[in-house]
Protein backbone atom coordinates (compact mmCIF):
# COMPACT_ATOMS: atom_id res chain seq x y z
CA UNK A 1 0.00 0.00 0.00
CA UNK A 2 1.71 3.15 -1.07
CA UNK A 3 0.92 6.15 1.15
CA UNK A 4 0.81 9.78 -0.34
CA UNK A 5 4.39 11.51 -0.45
CA UNK A 6 4.57 14.56 2.47
CA UNK A 7 6.90 16.93 0.17
CA UNK A 8 4.03 17.68 -2.44
CA UNK A 9 1.89 20.13 -1.23
CA UNK A 10 -1.80 18.81 -2.44
CA UNK A 11 -3.56 21.48 -1.47
CA UNK A 12 -2.03 24.24 -3.88
CA UNK A 13 -1.52 21.63 -7.05
CA UNK A 14 -5.59 21.24 -6.33
CA UNK A 15 -5.78 25.17 -6.23
CA UNK A 16 -3.59 25.17 -9.63
CA UNK A 17 -6.10 23.06 -10.94
CA UNK A 18 -8.83 24.33 -10.43
CA UNK A 19 -7.73 28.20 -11.10
CA UNK A 20 -6.16 27.53 -14.48
CA UNK A 21 -4.69 30.19 -16.47
CA UNK A 22 -5.50 34.03 -15.63
CA UNK A 23 -5.75 33.94 -19.73
CA UNK A 24 -9.47 34.61 -21.34
CA UNK A 25 -10.45 31.30 -22.56
CA UNK A 26 -10.69 32.20 -26.64
CA UNK A 27 -14.18 29.34 -26.50
CA UNK A 28 -15.86 30.14 -23.61
CA UNK A 29 -19.59 31.02 -23.38
CA UNK A 30 -20.09 34.67 -22.54
CA UNK A 31 -21.69 35.18 -18.97
CA UNK A 32 -24.86 33.13 -18.20
CA UNK A 33 -27.37 35.83 -18.87
CA UNK A 34 -27.67 34.32 -22.65
CA UNK A 35 -31.38 32.86 -24.17
CA UNK A 36 -30.59 29.66 -22.18
CA UNK A 37 -30.60 31.52 -18.72
CA UNK A 38 -33.29 33.93 -19.58
CA UNK A 39 -36.27 30.98 -20.53
CA UNK A 40 -34.44 28.27 -18.28
CA UNK A 41 -33.05 29.37 -15.27
CA UNK A 42 -32.13 26.31 -14.11
CA UNK A 43 -30.14 25.63 -17.03
CA UNK A 44 -26.40 25.26 -16.81
CA UNK A 45 -25.31 23.35 -19.99
CA UNK A 46 -24.29 25.38 -22.81
CA UNK A 47 -22.49 22.51 -24.90
CA UNK A 48 -23.88 19.49 -26.75
CA UNK A 49 -21.11 17.51 -28.56
CA UNK A 50 -22.83 15.50 -31.36
CA UNK A 51 -20.63 13.39 -33.63
CA UNK A 52 -17.29 12.96 -35.16
CA UNK A 53 -16.34 12.92 -38.86
CA UNK A 54 -15.30 9.46 -40.19
CA UNK A 55 -11.73 10.27 -39.86
CA UNK A 56 -12.00 11.61 -37.00
CA UNK A 57 -10.62 14.91 -37.85
CA UNK A 58 -13.63 17.14 -37.18
CA UNK A 59 -16.38 17.34 -34.22
CA UNK A 60 -19.57 18.88 -34.77
CA UNK A 61 -21.69 20.09 -31.50
CA UNK A 62 -24.17 22.72 -30.85
CA UNK A 63 -23.71 25.77 -28.21
CA UNK A 64 -26.74 27.58 -27.12
CA UNK A 65 -25.38 30.38 -25.80
CA UNK A 66 -23.28 33.46 -27.62
CA UNK A 67 -19.82 33.24 -26.70
CA UNK A 68 -16.48 34.40 -28.60
CA UNK A 69 -17.28 31.75 -31.66
CA UNK A 70 -20.31 33.82 -32.31
CA UNK A 71 -24.31 33.42 -31.69
CA UNK A 72 -25.65 30.18 -30.66
CA UNK A 73 -25.99 27.58 -33.29
CA UNK A 74 -24.28 23.69 -34.39
CA UNK A 75 -20.64 24.41 -34.89
CA UNK A 76 -17.59 22.08 -36.51
CA UNK A 77 -14.30 22.36 -35.01
CA UNK A 78 -11.15 21.12 -36.00
CA UNK A 79 -9.92 18.34 -33.70
CA UNK A 80 -6.69 20.08 -32.47
CA UNK A 81 -8.50 22.74 -32.43
CA UNK A 82 -8.80 25.84 -34.76
CA UNK A 83 -11.40 28.08 -35.89
CA UNK A 84 -14.84 26.82 -35.68
CA UNK A 85 -17.31 26.80 -38.51
CA UNK A 86 -20.78 28.00 -38.52
CA UNK A 87 -23.20 25.85 -39.86
CA UNK A 88 -26.48 26.97 -38.48
CA UNK A 89 -29.23 28.74 -35.33
CA UNK A 90 -29.13 26.44 -32.85
CA UNK A 91 -31.10 26.77 -29.31
CA UNK A 92 -31.12 24.59 -26.05
CA UNK A 93 -33.37 21.66 -27.82
CA UNK A 94 -32.01 21.99 -31.54
CA UNK A 95 -30.39 20.90 -33.64
CA UNK A 96 -29.78 17.17 -32.93
CA UNK A 97 -28.84 14.20 -34.04
CA UNK A 98 -26.33 15.47 -36.28
CA UNK A 99 -24.02 12.84 -38.23
CA UNK A 100 -21.13 13.46 -40.62
CA UNK A 101 -21.12 12.40 -44.16
CA UNK A 102 -18.69 9.24 -44.79
CA UNK A 103 -16.81 11.97 -46.78
CA UNK A 104 -17.29 14.18 -44.38
CA UNK A 105 -18.48 17.05 -46.53
CA UNK A 106 -21.96 17.02 -45.37
CA UNK A 107 -24.15 16.93 -41.69
CA UNK A 108 -27.62 15.52 -41.95
CA UNK A 109 -29.39 15.98 -38.39
CA UNK A 110 -32.97 17.01 -37.34
CA UNK A 111 -34.14 21.09 -36.16
CA UNK A 112 -37.70 20.75 -34.91
CA UNK A 113 -38.12 16.99 -36.40
CA UNK A 114 -37.41 18.23 -39.33
CA UNK A 115 -34.33 16.65 -41.79
CA UNK A 116 -31.90 19.12 -42.41
CA UNK A 117 -28.41 18.65 -45.02
CA UNK A 118 -25.98 21.13 -44.42
CA UNK A 119 -22.93 21.20 -46.73
CA UNK A 120 -19.93 22.04 -45.09
CA UNK A 121 -17.67 23.52 -48.01
CA UNK A 122 -20.70 26.09 -49.46
CA UNK A 123 -22.69 26.61 -46.18
CA UNK A 124 -25.42 25.86 -48.04
CA UNK A 125 -28.32 24.35 -45.33
CA UNK A 126 -31.37 22.12 -47.13
CA UNK A 127 -34.80 20.97 -45.28
CA UNK A 128 -35.59 18.39 -48.19
CA UNK A 129 -39.08 17.56 -47.24
CA UNK A 130 -41.42 18.27 -44.07
CA UNK A 131 -43.66 15.31 -42.77
CA UNK A 132 -46.08 15.70 -40.03
CA UNK A 133 -44.76 12.13 -38.35
CA UNK A 134 -41.66 14.20 -37.33
CA UNK A 135 -38.16 13.26 -38.11
CA UNK A 136 -35.75 11.85 -35.28
CA UNK A 137 -32.23 9.97 -35.19
CA UNK A 138 -30.39 10.05 -38.94
CA UNK A 139 -27.25 8.38 -39.90
CA UNK A 140 -25.68 7.95 -43.41
CA UNK A 141 -25.67 4.88 -45.74
CA UNK A 142 -21.78 4.45 -46.13
CA UNK A 143 -21.74 5.21 -49.46
CA UNK A 144 -23.40 8.70 -48.61
CA UNK A 145 -26.59 8.44 -51.11
CA UNK A 146 -28.95 6.97 -48.23
CA UNK A 147 -30.53 8.61 -44.96
CA UNK A 148 -31.49 6.67 -42.52
CA UNK A 149 -34.38 7.69 -40.02
CA UNK A 150 -37.26 7.09 -37.86
CA UNK A 151 -40.31 9.05 -38.44
CA UNK A 152 -42.04 8.78 -34.74
CA UNK A 153 -45.26 10.70 -34.47
CA UNK A 154 -48.08 8.61 -35.44
CA UNK A 155 -51.11 10.63 -36.35
CA UNK A 156 -55.07 9.20 -37.06
CA UNK A 157 -54.74 11.31 -40.80
CA UNK A 158 -51.13 9.46 -41.23
CA UNK A 159 -50.96 6.23 -43.72
CA UNK A 160 -49.66 3.22 -41.67
CA UNK A 161 -46.00 3.45 -43.24
CA UNK A 162 -45.71 7.16 -42.52
CA UNK A 163 -43.98 5.62 -38.93
CA UNK A 164 -41.37 3.57 -38.24
CA UNK A 165 -37.74 3.66 -39.67
CA UNK A 166 -37.18 5.01 -43.12
CA UNK A 167 -35.25 5.30 -46.27
CA UNK A 168 -34.25 8.91 -48.21
CA UNK A 169 -32.80 8.42 -50.86
CA UNK A 170 -30.54 11.97 -51.44
CA UNK A 171 -29.97 11.71 -55.20
CA UNK A 172 -33.69 10.99 -56.14
CA UNK A 173 -35.61 12.60 -53.07
CA UNK A 174 -37.45 9.95 -52.22
CA UNK A 175 -38.96 8.95 -49.02
CA UNK A 176 -39.97 5.09 -48.06
CA UNK A 177 -40.61 2.91 -45.23
CA UNK A 178 -37.98 0.29 -44.30
CA UNK A 179 -39.28 -3.11 -44.49
CA UNK A 180 -38.68 -6.59 -43.23
CA UNK A 181 -40.44 -9.43 -44.67
CA UNK A 182 -42.97 -7.46 -45.64
CA UNK A 183 -43.93 -5.88 -42.57
CA UNK A 184 -42.64 -2.16 -41.12
CA UNK A 185 -39.64 -1.62 -39.08
CA UNK A 186 -40.17 0.59 -35.66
Amino acid sequence: MSKRPSHIPWSGLAALLLLGSCERSPVAPVAPDGACRDTLPWFTQVDYELSWSADGNRAAFRRCVRSSYGGPGLYVIPRFGGKPLYVLPANIFWPKEVRFSPDGTRVAGVWGFSLFIADLRTGRVDWPYYTTSGVNYVDWSPDGTTLLLNRPIAAPWTPDDSIGIHLFDLRTGQNRAFRFQGGLVF
